[in-house]
C-alpha cells in the first residue's frame, strides 16, 4: 500500500482484532485559523513539458504533507481532477481528520525522484519513488489510534491531466 494509501487506511480506522491503543499526553489539535489553505503552484510546475509533469508531483506530495499538518482538504482539492478516486480519498479523509479533532504524524514524502517520459500532451504519467518515516495517527485525546511503519523506495505513477493550462492529478497508480 503506498503512503497515501496507509494514510487512508489509517484514518479509517482499526478492526476489531488490532491491540487496545497506548495513550501519549492530549496535544493541541486546533486547526490554525490563520492557516493558508495553499501557495500557488510555482511556474515551474505549470509548464506542459515533462520537468514540469515532474514538479508538480512534487509540488501535489508536497502539498499533501501540508494538508495533514493543516488538516486542510482544500489543498488536495483544488490540484485534482474531477473523478481523481485517490484524491476524493485524501479530501475524505482530511476532513474526517480536521472533524474529529485527529492528528496524523508522519505523513512525509521523501521525494527521490519524479520523472516524466520525454513527451507530454494533455495527458502524462510521472513516475514517483519516495521514502517515508512511520505515520501514527492520534485521536483528539493524544490516544494513538494507528500506526504503520517507514515506506522505503515507494514507486507510484501520477496520472497527470492539462485542464486550463495546468496539471492536475487524475488517479494515483503502483505499477
Amino acid at each position: 500500500m503506498w503512503l497515501g494509501g496507509l494514510i487512508v487506511a489509517l484514518l479509517a480506522g482499526c478492526s476489531q482484532d488490532d491491540p487496545p491503543p497506548s495513550r501519549l499526553p492530549p496535544l493541541s489539535l486546533a486547526p490554525s485559523p490563520s492557516a493558508p489553505s495553499a501557495e500557488p503552484v510555482p511556474s515551474a510546475a505549470q509548464a506542459a513539458t515533462p520537468q514540469g509533469a515532474g514538479e508538480f508531483a512534487r509540488y501535489f506530495y508536497d502539498q499533501v504533507e501540508q494538508a495533514f499538518v493543516d488538516r486542510d482538504p482544500e489543498r488536495v482539492r483544488r490540484l485534482s481532477a474531477p473523478g481523481c478516486r485517490t484524491c476524493a480519498d485524501f479530501i475524505e479523509s482530511l476532513t474526517r481528520l480536521r472533524d474529529n479533532g485527529e492528528r496524523v504524524d508522519g505523513a512525509v514524502y521523501d521525494i527521490l525522484a519524479a520523472e516524466a517520459p520525454l513527451s507530454t500532451g494533455d495527458t502524462t504519467t510521472v513516475t514517483v519513488i519516495y521514502n517515508g518515516p512511520p505515520v501514527v495517527r492520534y485521536a483528539a485525546d493524544g490516544t494513538v489510534i494507528a500506526e504503520e511503519p517507514e515506506v522505503r523506495f515507494m514507486e507510484e505513477e501520477l496520472v497527470l491531466v492539462r485542464a486550463d493550462g495546468a496539471w492536475l492529478v487524475m488517479t494515483v497508480n503502483r505499477p
